[in-house]
């Protein structure tokens, strides 16, 4: 794994609990473009994911494709949205 991307994943993995303790203060969590990459991880304290069941926008798989970042990054966006129960 590219150094500066397993530098970013241990910093993402440090705001997991922030992210939990914002959104279920009633704050806004937003992201955009391959922001939402941040927010797949996040549990809420019931153990759900945060974006379960929210309406996410970020790159779909699709455009991924045609700007050729399929190979830079480590997972498909809306792939990993989908799994996590998110509306793409």
């Amino acid at each position: 794994m590219d150094q500066r991307l397993c530098r970013s994943v241990l910093l993402l993995l440090g705001w997991c609990n922030r992210i939990r303790e914002f959104y279920e203060s009633d704050k806004v969590v937003a992201a955009v473009c391959h922001g939402p990459a941040a927010l797949v991880n996040v549990k809420l304290s019931d153990g759900t994911y945060l974006v379960a069941g929210q309406v996410v926008t970020g790159l779909s798989d699709a455009e991924e494709e045609v700007l050729q970042f399929t190979n830079d990054m480590p997972f498909s966006l809306e792939t990993k949205l989908r799994g996590r129960g998110g509306e793409v």
